[in-house]
C-alpha cells in the first residue's frame, strides 16, 4: 500500500481509534461513578497503595464523571468533524450509490452513540465488570484522569465513599424484607442494631423501685428462697439502711459452692460495680459491660440511684423481650421468711 493510500485511509483509522478511546473512557466512568458498592469488598487491604487509589477514585466519582464527559465531548466532536470531511470528499460517489449525505451522517451518529454510550454502559453492569472495579490497571487510569482533571478546584471529593445515612440503610433493609430477600426477623434485628446508638439508658433501664435487691445480712436459706421466687443471675445488694453496697452473681457463687459447701455468699458481693448515667447511649454501655466482664450496671445520677441496666435489657432491644421477670417490688430482709 502506497503512502498516498495510507494517507487516504488515515482519517478512517483515526475515527476507529477515537471511537474505541471514547467508549473505553465512558466504560471507566460507568464502572466507578455508578459502582454498586454493596458488591465491592472495601474492607481488605485499606492501607495498600491499590486500595487507597480505589477509595480516592470512588470518593471522586463526580469529578471522574465530569472529566470523562469533557473528554468525550471533544473526542465526539473531532469524530464528527472527520466523518463530515470524509463524506464531503466522497459526496459524488455517495450520490451514485444512492446513499444520501444526511442519511450517512445520521447512521454515523447512531453508531457513535451505540458504541460510546449504550453498549459500554450495558457492559459495565455485567458480572465481569463488577470484578473489574478492583483491576489495578483500570484504577490507575481513573486515578490519573482525576489527578489531571481541570475541574479539581470546582468539584470537591466526598469525605466518605458511602454517603448513606443510617435512615437510608434502614429503608434499604425494609425494602429487602419487602422483596423477601431478608426475613422479617432479620430485618427487625438489623434495624434495631442501627438504632442502638440512638437509644439512651433511661429508655431501657429497670426502675429502682422495681428492682429485686438482696439485703446483705440475709441467711443462705433466705438467699435460696429469693432465688426460687426471682431467679435472676445477678442482684444489687443493699444494707439495712437500703444503701447500695455492691452486686451479687448467683452463677459465680454457685460455682464456689460446688467446691466448698461452707462458702458464705456475702464473700462474693462485688463492691467494684459499674455505674452509668441515664443519658449515656446504649451502645457505649454495652461496650463498657463487655470490657469489664460485667452483666449489670447501676444507673445513677450524682445523688440518686435510678435503676439498673443489664446485658439482657440491651439484648431485648435487639431481638425483642424474651420474658418479663421484673414485675414485682420485693426487698428481702432478715424479717422475711
Amino acid at each position: 500500500m502506497s503512502n498516498n493510500e495510507l494517507i487516504k485511509f488515515l482519517p478512517i483509522f483515526l475515527i476507529f481509534f477515537l471511537l474505541i478511546t471514547s467508549s473505553y473512557l465512558n466504560y471507566i466512568s460507568a464502572l466507578y461513578s455508578e459502582a454498586d458498592l454493596f458488591k465491592v469488598d472495601l474492607t481488605k487491604g485499606r492501607k495498600t497503595k491499590k486500595m487507597k487509589k480505589l477509595l480516592s477514585v470512588l470518593k471522586n466519582g463526580q469529578l471522574l464523571s465530569a472529566t470523562i464527559s469533557f473528554w468525550q465531548v471533544l473526542l465526539n466532536l473531532f469524530m464528527s468533524f472527520l466523518i463530515t470531511k470524509i463524506i464531503s470528499e466522497n459526496e459524488k460517489f455517495l450520490n451514485e450509490v444512492w446513499v444520501g449525505k444526511k442519511s450517512l451522517l445520521f447512521l454515523a451518529s447512531l453508531i457513535i452513540v451505540l458504541f460510546t454510550e449504550i453498549l459500554v454502559r450495558l457492559l459495565a453492569t455485567k458480572t465481569f465488570s463488577k470484578r473489574a472495579i478492583t483491576n489495578y490497571f483500570l484504577i490507575n487510569i481513573a486515578y490519573l484522569l482525576n489527578r489531571l482533571s481541570p475541574f479539581q478546584l470546582i468539584i470537591k471529593p466526598r469525605k466518605r465513599v458511602f454517603v448513606n445515612s443510617e435512615k437510608d440503610v434502614s429503608l434499604f433493609v425494609s425494602n429487602l424484607a419487602a422483596e423477601a430477600i431478608l426475613e422479617k426477623k432479620e430485618a427487625n434485628l438489623i434495624r434495631a442494631a442501627l438504632n442502638l446508638d440512638e437509644m439512651k439508658v433511661r429508655q431501657v433501664l429497670t426502675k429502682w423501685e422495681k428492682v429485686i435487691c438482696l439485703e446483705k445480712d440475709i441467711s443462705y436459706k433466705e438467699l435460696q428462697k429469693a432465688y426460687l421466687n426471682h431467679p435472676f443471675d445477678r442482684y444489687p445488694v443493699i444494707n439495712k439502711k437500703k444503701k447500695l453496697v455492691g452486686t451479687f452473681s448467683m452463677k459465680i457463687f454457685s460455682r464456689a459452692l460446688i467446691k466448698n459447701k461452707n462458702t458464705v455468699w456475702q464473700e462474693y458481693i462485688d463492691k467494684d460495680f459499674i455505674t452509668v448515667r441515664p443519658q449515656e447511649k446504649i451502645n457505649k454501655v454495652f461496650e463498657k459491660l463487655q470490657k469489664n466482664y460485667r452483666h449489670l450496671a447501676i444507673v445513677k445520677t450524682n445523688k440518686n440511684i435510678l435503676g439498673i441496666i443489664t446485658l439482657q435489657d440491651i439484648l431485648d432491644t435487639l431481638v425483642g423481650k424474651m420474658r418479663d421477670e421484673k414485675d414485682k417490688i420485693k426487698f428481702l430482709s432478715n424479717s422475711s421468711s
